[in-house]
C-alpha cells in the first residue's frame, strides 16, 4: 500500500490504487468515523460511462481511461473503432 487515495471501482465493487495496484474491499463502515453512510465523490469515468448510456440509450459508448486501455494495444484499438463508426460516443 503506497498511501495514495484508492479510486472506488462500481463495476467490481472494490477500492483500487492506479500506483501500485494495491486492491481492497469496500468498508461497510467508514474506518474513521465508524458510520455505514459511505459517499462516493467525483465524477468517474464509470459513472461518465453509465450516464451518457442512459441519455443516450441506442449509442455505443466505450470508455477510455487507465483500466479499459491496459492491455497492450487495445488504446488503439478504442481509437481505431471509434474512427470506423463502432463507437459512437
Amino acid at each position: 500500500n503506497c498511501s495514495i487515495s484508492l479510486t472506488y471501482h462500481r463495476r467490481e465493487h472494490r477500492l483500487m490504487c492506479h500506483y501500485c495496484g494495491y486492491s481492497a474491499a469496500v468498508p461497510a463502515r467508514c474506518p474513521v468515523c465508524d458510520s455505514e453512510h459511505l459517499y462516493y465523490v467525483g465524477e468517474g469515468t464509470e459513472k461518465i460511462e453509465s450516464k451518457l448510456a442512459e441519455l443516450f440509450p441506442g449509442a455505443r459508448v466505450e470508455r477510455l481511461d487507465r483500466d479499459t486501455a491496459r492491455r497492450r494495444g487495445q488504446f488503439q484499438k478504442i481509437f481505431s473503432d471509434f474512427r470506423a463508426g463502432k463507437i459512437d460516443i
